[in-house]
């Protein structure tokens, strides 16, 4: 099958079409190169391999309007809030979290600071620590850091603090007296204010030998109580038995001795009486 080889600037099965046909945008001039390529020429406002793109808006980063200088030099025409070559930079920046008010009447901004002061750019430590609390920027990232005051804690020192907060250790158990003082109560095996050093060994074999007192003393006196009842008991039937006494007579002038138990009673028998007589 037959093929053609086009002329310069002419291309297609063929070589029907022009190399520059519908190729450039915007007004763009088309050329062949050596190539039999096309190469387009735009107009200062546009820009790309075929003018496609506008150059204000590629260029220019927050901003659509810009003007072309004759040597095709781009300006860009920033909205109020921006500001830079190519209105790259917000100028809300400057109010460092403050309410950013712009005004079209003179195309600038100004800031309503934390602080609650008007001005055109905020400090960063302007009224961000609350109660009392001292602002300082950080070296590394410049971002503000509050040192709290006494009873107040968080980011911006806008929170209470609970005095028992992080106060008892050693897993202490913290409550608060009538003054709103922390207190601890400490776990056996610790001691001190804030239950920070360990419980000292005595204070460990008092507490055994206290309740090893408080065990034996009413064993001592429940054994004392029931050795006083068994001895009353045994006192009590010797007494019963004393009660009945014998009495063994002596003839011949002797002494009838009458023997009880535990005492001894002793009479002497009338000599004039006597049953058996001399032997």
């Amino acid at each position: 099958r037959p093929t053609c080889s086009c002329a310069l600037g002419f291309t297609g099965p063929n070589c029907g079409k022009t190399v520059c046909e519908e190729f450039c945008q915007n007004g763009g001039t088309c050329i062949v190169t050596a190539g039999n390529q096309p190469y387009c020429h735009c107009q200062p406002e546009y820009t790309g391999d075929r003018c496609q793109y506008y150059v204000c808006y590629h260029y220019c980063v927050n901003s659509e309007s810009c003007t072309i200088g004759d040597d095709g030099s781009v300006e860009c025409v920033c909205p109020t809030r921006y500001e830079g070559p190519k209105c790259e930079v917000d100028k809300c920046v400057r109010c460092h979290g403050g309410h950013c008010i712009i005004n079209k009447d003179s195309e600038d901004i100004f800031c309503n600071c934390t602080n609650g002061k008007i001005a055109s750019s905020c400090q960063l430590c302007d009224g961000y620590c609350y109660n009392g609390g001292t602002c300082q920027l950080d070296p590394e990232t410049n971002v503000p850091v509050c040192l709290c005051s006494v009873g107040f804690k968080s980011q911006r020192c806008d929170q209470k603090e609970n005095p028992c907060d992080h106060y008892c250790q050693n897993e202490g158990i913290c409550t608060l007296t009538a003054f709103n003082e922390p207190r601890c109560k400490c776990s056996t095996n610790w001691s001190g204010t804030q239950c920070e050093r360990p419980a000292p060994r005595s204070s460990k074999s008092d507490h055994i030998s206290t309740r090893s007192i408080a065990i034996i003393v009413p064993l001592v006196l429940l054994v004392t109580l029931i050795t006083t009842l068994v001895i009353g008991l045994v006192l009590c039937k010797r007494k019963r038995r004393t009660k009945t006494i014998r009495r063994q007579p002596i003839i011949n002038g002797g002494i009838n001795v009458e023997i009880g138990n535990p005492s001894y009673n002793m009479y002497e028998v009338d000599h004039d009486h006597n049953d058996g007589g001399l032997l």
